[in-house]
């Protein structure tokens, strides 16, 4: 289920977790400086909102699983369940190209993304012109 969330979270920027929260990939603009110009970069954020029934993840689970939707539903909420408890160890949970996830012992969730490899373009080293 990882590669499902990966691949929904990187083509709708959005994905919903039942009972932990929602991750979203977000774009800072392209930054320069005297010699250098920073392509844009995408970033993972991770906020432990209520995570809301997402009709079009549960159809894109169930048209790559090639399974009807109520149990693809069905196999999310079981996988949202499993980590649920995963997420309780020491070590958290990895996310594969997303990041780790950590739960405290107040409850709260840490997390700590991926070095990310959602740079599309490269950055560009500007030519000094006299």
């Amino acid at each position: 289920m990882y590669p499902l969330v990966y691949k929904y979270l990187l083509q709708y920027k959005k994905v919903s977790v039942p009972g932990i929260g929602n991750f979203s990939v977000t774009t800072l603009p392209a930054t320069i400086d005297a010699d250098t110009l920073y392509a844009p970069k995408n970033i993972i954020q991770f906020k432990p909102e209520t995570a809301i029934a997402d009709r079009i993840f549960y159809e894109f689970v169930a048209k790559e699983l090639s399974i009807n939707e109520v149990d693809a539903i069905k196999q999310y909420h079981e996988f949202a369940y499993q980590l649920k408890s995963d997420i309780s160890h020491a070590e958290g949970v990895q996310f594969p190209g997303i990041g780790i996830l950590k739960k405290q012992y107040s409850g709260s969730f840490i997390f700590e993304p991926e070095d990310s490899k959602l740079l599309f373009y490269p950055n560009i080293k500007l030519l000094q012109t006299k």
